[in-house]
């Protein structure tokens, strides 16, 4: 398993809702989130992200694409 890793990445608009006025449509920016783990698996389309791995070898984790990652901080 490799180091512990941040990743910071570019996710969709978070809200309570998907409705907008037209006009405000092209002020929507994207949120940026951080997320911290262990590399599991990465190519050229995808980064899988694990942490919280437990005693009987599963783990929780998170796919991210690519394209959304801002940059990665070696822990």
């Amino acid at each position: 398993m490799s180091k512990l890793v941040a990743i910071v990445w570019r996710d969709a608009v978070t809200g309570t809702g998907n409705r907008a006025r037209l006009e405000d449509i092209p002020e929507m920016q994207l949120s940026e989130n951080v997320n911290y783990g262990w590399i599991i698996h990465e190519d050229h389309q995808r980064l899988i992200l694990g942490n919280s791995l437990c005693s009987t070898g599963e783990f929780d984790y998170i796919v991210i694409a690519k394209n959304n990652i801002i940059k990665r901080i070696k822990m």
